[in-house]
């Protein structure tokens, strides 16, 4: 898809607004759809917002005015030019901008009513200098003239890519509103798809289209057998949902998030022999992607306009082996890009993209351009700039990334939709028209500069943290980066992060309209979520245990101050939440402040301390007057944790009260993750689990009944002296109905390993659950999947568990 411009413009100029007068009329046709009415109305608030002048709507025979401006459509008499202009465009979201030489025509028009309205938001932009620069009515800048003219000539413009959608903005409205006026537009559907395709409930009758020739339980946690058979139902499903939905432009062949495949059996006659691709996992791509030719080819006889879409991930990542897919087919290769500013992976992912390309006509790029569930702003314009570049000369015709933003990325999804719609432009020029925008001339070099900052964080400092270096070490790694572990805050300083306060707080100073004002503070506020998060993120440092009285005392005080910082920040994000810019949509790791050993280490002190020992009167005051919740429920526990109950079963695997099948163990995808019952480590009596080969992550889980309210997860983890581990132990907790459907997830801050070998340390996390989640139709919390993950482990490590707790808290 060519990204094409043809100006025409001229010097000479009409008219359209004289001194906040217009002579100036919006002609539609008597079928306009809703998109172009909606259009026109888009065109007719925004000039009287800029100006102050009135545009009437109506058709053209009632339509009286000097002026006419076409929206959808145009005079009889251009039909000939102009269709033809229309009719060569490659995308329907392309659109023609044309003043007659007469001066009494104005036309804006596309292929498509989207084509339209993109057309009409060109015209805005280019003449009327509307900029969407954030969500919601304070994001947008709009400059006050009493004057509007547009240059005589044709404008033609289509966008370089077919379809383009970020993850995250489809609510609320001022979100979506935000994208469309972006110009971002979904056309091609490509995500998990083949659990609706073959819907268990409709397929009952068949199990031999699913693994080990049974009809799944789960809606989604299995893939269809790829063959002959699936292939004809497949493509007479999908024949039927295009007679049904004819405006349909695509299909998603996506294959379900999980594993199960029925190739993996070795009882399958299309048994693959268990070979591994790229990322480590099997290797399915010679399996799949013939199917998905034959389902294309298939439907294309009957519908042969339509795309089909898929993600090429995880087990079908690698290219199939001497086949070329469908030229409808369109593949969209996961990667979060922002890595490819590190050499080696930037040049890895570029030879698969050209290895695709070889095997592909069209190709989509997957994103994790993360946005929230990142807690520092995670900008890399300049590397995003090149990726768009490089894509566009290698046959990627569609966008998607999950996007999740938050206001303090700034000027990020602005670029990234404005590189998307075309590459071509100058990405410092698009920055500093967005600072300007933003926050004025005086201010926008403090903006530019506080942005600078943490684009030098992410492109070239990160690459040195162990953060990265975990994630980029791992045997079988994602293709995203490990935005559940936030340790990359440690890397950020206390001086980096007074600097960029100073900075926004001159942006602040230097601002002179209301606007501006508003969206610098907004900017500022969005800041102080960054800012605590950096301060309250627990010491890479280890506590040793304290071997004396003062010192206990003195980790007691040092406790308090960390756990106020963390407190803070969660009071902070629930403050955030309702608030629909400055809301963190997936910031579900949370953290207690305290480095790992504190809280082990006051327990085992308390524990040979004698009855009224001045460590336990200190905590015992501290619960007493604190008005920092989660420090009087930290404290509460390790004072009367033996007189809490456990609603956990099993949790010190000793006699008598160990069941087998109490726990299980979970795992990611195809670990080996194993769990028994073990004499060979234990913190208390003669028995703990012990966890092997958790690879790359897996861990221990058990099912329990329960309701909203707070609560305080506690284990305890061993690792021995010699081991060369580089993991991580924390909490995943999934929150679920009655019906264990899941309704969301509590997850922990984690703790690296290998900081306490030799010895015993704890891992506590304090949660919420509400009785009830959801809007539309809230479902009650009846069930707690509580689970305990080592990430990051090698087969051969081992990790040993002791003393599980779950208590509720009052």
């Amino acid at each position: 898809m060519q990204n094409e411009r043809v100006y025409a413009e001229t010097h000479r100029k009409r008219a359209i607004v004289v001194d906040g007068q217009s002579s100036a009329a919006i002609v539609v046709t008597d079928d306009s759809d809703q998109q172009t009415l909606d259009a026109a109305k888009k065109l007719n608030e925004y000039v009287e917002r800029a100006t102050g002048a009135k545009l009437p709507i109506g058709t053209r025979e009632r339509a009286n005015s000097e002026i006419h401006i076409h929206v959808g459509t145009y005079p009889t008499e251009d039909a000939d030019r102009l269709g033809k202009l229309l009719q060569a465009m490659n995308d329907g979201d392309g659109y023609v901008i044309d003043v007659r030489e007469d001066g009494r025509s104005l036309s804006i028009v596309g292929p498509t009513s989207w084509g339209t309205e993109f057309g009409v938001i060109e015209f805005l932009e280019r003449y009327v200098g509307v900029r969407w620069l954030m969500p919601g009515p304070d994001g947008v800048d709009v400059p006050q003239s009493t004057m509007l003219s547009v240059p005589f000539g044709t404008v033609s413009e289509e966008p370089a890519t077919i379809s383009r959608h970020f993850f995250g903005m489809e609510r609320p409205v001022e979100w979506t509103e935000w994208t469309k006026n972006n110009r971002m537009h979904d056309k091609i559907q490509f995500h998990h798809n083949l659990m609706n395709l073959f819907d268990t409930n409709k397929f009952r009758d068949h199990p031999e289209y699913y693994p080990n020739n049974t009809v799944p339980a789960q809606h989604d946690h299995w893939q269809p057998c790829f063959n002959d058979a699936t292939a004809a139902v497949a493509i007479n499903e999908i024949i039927a949902f295009f007679d049904a939905h004819p405006d349909e432009i695509s299909y998603s062949l996506g294959i379900n998030d999980y594993p199960n495949f029925c190739e993996l059996d070795p009882r399958s006659p299309n048994y693959t022999g268990g070979g591994l691709n790229s990322l480590g996992l099997p290797n399915m791509s010679d399996v799949y992607y013939p199917w998905v030719n034959k389902v294309a080819e298939g439907v294309l006889a009957v519908h042969p306009d339509k795309y089909f879409g898929l993600l090429a991930y995880a087990w079908v990542y690698d290219v199939p082996t001497n086949l070329r897919l469908n030229p409808r087919v369109i593949p969209y290769i996961t990667d979060d890009r922002m890595t490819w500013n590190d050499r080696d992976l930037g040049d890895t992912g570029m030879r698969h993209t050209q290895l695709w390309q070889q095997h592909a006509t069209q190709l989509g790029w997957y994103e994790y351009l993360y946005g929230s569930p990142y807690a520092l702003p995670r900008v890399y314009p300049h590397v995003m700039a090149e990726n768009y570049k490089y894509a566009q000369h290698h046959n990627v015709t569609a966008h998607a990334a999950e996007l999740y933003p938050n206001v303090g990325e700034g000027p990020k999804p602005w670029v990234s939709a404005k590189l998307q719609w075309n590459p071509d432009l100058d990405v410092d020029e698009l920055l500093t028209e967005w600072y300007v925008r933003a926050v004025g001339d005086e201010a926008a070099p403090y903006l530019k500069s506080y942005y600078e900052l943490y684009e030098k964080f992410w492109t070239m400092r990160i690459w040195e943290t162990s953060w990265y270096a975990t994630w980029k070490g791992q045997t079988r790694r994602h293709t995203f980066l490990d935005f559940l572990s936030p340790s990359y805050l440690r890397n950020i300083t206390k001086e980096e992060l007074v600097e960029g306060r100073d900075l926004l707080e001159q942006v602040v100073l230097k601002t002179h309209t209301d606007r501006q004002k508003k969206r610098a503070r907004l900017l500022l506020r969005a800041f102080e979520y960054y800012e605590i998060s950096a301060l309250s993120f627990p010491s890479e440092e280890a506590v040793n245990p304290p071997r004396s009285e003062e010192e206990a005392l003195v980790l007691i005080e040092n406790s308090v101050h960390n756990i106020g910082l963390a407190d803070r920040r969660r009071r902070l994000l629930a403050e955030f939440d309702s608030d629909l810019m400055l809301r963190q949509p997936l910031a579900t790791t949370s953290w207690n402040g305290l480095s790992s050993g504190a809280f082990g280490g006051l327990e085992d002190w308390l524990k040979k301390e004698a009855a009224g020992g001045a460590v336990r009167m200190r905590l015992t005051e501290i619960v007493a007057t604190t008005e920092t919740e989660l420090v009087r429920d930290l404290f509460a526990v390790l004072i009367d944790s033996g007189d809490k109950e456990n609603l956990l079963r099993s949790a010190s695997f000793e006699d008598g009260e160990y069941t087998e099948g109490d726990w299980s163990y979970e795992k990611d995808n195809e670990s080996a993750t194993c769990i028994e019952r073990s004499n060979e480590q234990s913190r208390s009596g003669q028995y703990g689990m012990k966890i092997k080969g958790a690879y790359p992550n897996g861990g221990a889980a058990q099912n329990i009944p329960l309701t909203g309210g707070r609560y305080a997860a506690i284990v305890y983890y061993y690792v021995p002296l010699d081991s060369q581990t580089r993991g991580e132990i924390g909490f995943y907790h999934y929150i679920r109905s009655e019906s264990k459907e899941m309704l969301g997830v509590a997850i922990s801050d984690r703790k690296r390993l290998d900081q306490t070998k030799g010895r015993w340390a704890s891992l506590e996390f304090i949660f919420e659950i509400n009785d009830y989640v959801g809007t539309v139709n809230p479902l009650k919390v009846e069930n707690l999947l509580f689970f305990i993950v080592v990430w990051n482990q090698e087969p051969e490590d081992v990790v040993y568990l002791d003393d599980f707790a779950l208590y509720k808290l009052e």
